[in-house]
């Protein structure tokens, strides 16, 4: 089943769905620039055994359960990670290589905490995510490679699942 947002194509469960429109919904009334910027570049979300986005067409897609087990703040600032790291292959043409992957990863991160500022992270997530402006995980330092799987990690959800959560949506 899928569902469309303002062009943004939703696929996945329900509850995939309503957490990806609750994520959107937040961050288009909480940072609405960066809501623009989102749809400006991602054509879809999908629920998928893995994560990742394909950057040349905007198709973003997020490992289950992964969506559900984090706060809609930083599900939002996953999302405008992704599409930033969409809207640098579109304005440079190309993908990066070499140490201008980790420039770009950075770049990422640093929209990703100001969009989690504006949309209400919480302490603990915002200290997390400055801790990975050097581009590095401890566990993956040798391959220097980030991308969303890793945002969406086993380590991040646990850290930042909410206590208690009475329906889907917050």
């Amino acid at each position: 089943m899928h569902v469309s947002l303002l062009g943004i194509d939703i696929k996945g469960s329900a509850a995939f769905r309503a957490r990806t429109i609750a994520a959107l919904q937040v961050l288009q009334s909480k940072s609405p620039g960066d809501f623009d910027e989102v749809r400006a570049v991602i054509t879809q979300v999908r629920e998928d055994a893995r994560s990742g986005t394909e950057v040349e067409t905007g198709r973003v897609t997020i490992a289950k359960p992964s969506s559900i087990d984090v706060s809609l703040a930083w599900y939002a600032s996953v999302l405008a990670h992704e599409a930033h790291h969409a809207r640098l292959y579109r304005t440079e043409h190309k993908h990066r290589e070499g140490d201008a992957v980790f420039t770009a990863e950075v770049d990422c991160i640093k929209v990703q905490l100001d969009v989690l500022k504006n949309v209400g992270g919480t302490e603990s997530e915002l200290a997390w995510l400055r801790s990975k402006l050097d581009g590095r995980y401890p566990r993956h330092e040798s391959r220097r490679q980030i991308h969303v799987g890793r945002l969406l990690s086993t380590e991040v959800v646990s850290a930042f699942r909410p206590r208690a959560t009475s329906s889907i949506c917050e």
